[in-house]
């Protein structure tokens, strides 16, 4: 009655995945070695600035999460190399935004800053997948300059962008 339903191999494979289909290949595919966005997720406006312009002082791409909830959409939309977190959000703990990130298999870079951490949070941020634990003084000058320091150490490429006048504005539309 029925004809075997065996697909052909050569139908199957013979054919490339349309890309568009999956947004985080076709940005992945699309990236160059400087096209890198960093999720910051922080709740002061002066903190953020200072984070968005050391960033974009390296050619990053900043976008922002004011609420451990916009974690989340940020991620998927984004899909960011290096996610930023404040230890003392209102809404949650920065080491439990960054254990929610790894239980979802999200793989950035996961940097977690704090004014005083404790040895057992320390602790706590390697059990929650948090690749560095940044203790500053409260100075948010400081913060951005050890920032800016780990970029150099972490992606030495970087030192070689120079951000012309026109680039700057158009990182500042984001």
């Amino acid at each position: 009655m029925h004809r075997s339903q065996n697909p052909d191999p050569r139908k199957l494979f013979g054919s490339r995945i349309d890309p568009t289909f999956f947004p985080a290949i076709v940005r992945r595919l699309e990236e160059t070695p400087f096209d890198q966005t960093a999720l910051v997720v922080e709740f002061r406006d002066e903190v953020f600035v200072e984070l968005r312009a050391r960033l974009q002082d390296f050619g990053w791409k900043v976008i922002r999460a004011e609420r451990a909830a916009d974690v989340a959409a940020g991620l998927n939309l984004y899909d960011p190399q290096l996610v930023l977190i404040n230890e003392s959000m209102p809404d949650e703990s920065g080491s439990l935004i960054a254990n929610k990130m790894r239980l979802n298999h999200c793989l950035p870079i996961v940097w977690l800053y704090c004014c005083n951490p404790q040895a057992a949070a320390r602790r706590y941020g390697k059990f929650c997948g948090i690749d560095k634990v940044l203790k500053y003084d409260g100075v948010v000058q400081n913060l951005g300059e050890m920032i800016q320091s780990r970029l150099l150490r972490r992606f030495p490429e970087a030192e070689a962008i120079e951000l012309t006048a026109e680039m700057r504005r158009h990182f500042r539309l984001y």
